[in-house]
């Protein structure tokens, strides 16, 4: 999955323009760092731009839906960054960084699928927190495209209480980078204990002559599975 920034911030899955392809893709090799170049900022930026993808199908990895974002799953007192659905009725976790410099972001991970696991998670606790989730958005098309794509996921797929459950195991991380100690931590755990976690990497590139100084830029996100 890629998102494509034009030199105002509008973002889509595709260029702006289609016959701008070849411009978004060889001239933009420079990498930068979202926090560290942009001053991005993980909820007020980042966050925000992921939801707003949830409106493209198969964000941010192949058959996803997103069902919250920042909210009380469980009992303990954290806020899950993002619930994702998948198609075949499986839900999931997933904990959003930035920077690429967290050490920790699977033990967070871990904690909201420990939370989660003492829930009863069936439609009902899917639909009452995806309309709580929704509820905090002003746009009313955007409300209503998102609301559309999430009923229609369940529709299509035949979801019932029979297909959702919790993946105990199984949740989402999603940084501009992963160190060694993580995903060595990660590769063990889905490797000899029976997790899946799935690292997501966000490569943003811009033009090899950006500088910071620039206002207005041209820039590609590549979302990478990180294995």
């Amino acid at each position: 999955m890629k998102l494509y920034f034009n030199e105002d911030g509008a973002f889509g899955i595709q260029p702006p323009n289609p016959d701008e392809w070849i411009e978004y893709e060889t001239p933009l090799n420079n990498r930068i760092n979202l926090k560290e170049d942009l001053g991005y900022k993980e909820v007020k930026d980042l966050a925000k731009i992921i939801q707003k993808s949830d409106i493209w199908n198969n964000f941010p990895a192949q058959g996803y839906t997103l069902v919250g974002a920042e909210f009380k799953g469980g009992d303990e007192d954290q806020r899950i960054d993002f619930l994702y659905l998948r198609e075949d009725g499986a839900v999931l976790p997933c904990e959003l960084k930035i920077g690429g410099n967290s050490h920790d972001s699977h033990g967070q991970l871990l904690r909201y699928i420990s939370d989660l696991f003492y829930q009863d998670i069936n439609i009902d606790y899917l639909n009452i927190h995806n309309d709580k989730y929704l509820a905090k958005i002003v746009n009313d098309t955007t409300r209503n495209i998102l609301k559309r794509k999430y009923s229609n996921f369940i529709k299509v797929n035949n979801l019932t209480n029979k297909e959702i459950r919790l993946l105990p195991k199984s949740g989402l991380l999603i940084d501009e980078d992963f160190k060694t100690q993580l995903k060595k931590t990660v590769r063990y755990l889905n490797d000899y204990c029976g997790f899946s976690i799935q690292m997501i990497q966000i490569e943003a590139y811009v033009d090899t002559c950006w500088e910071k100084s620039w206002s207005k830029f041209k820039m590609r996100w590549d979302f990478i599975e990180i294995s």
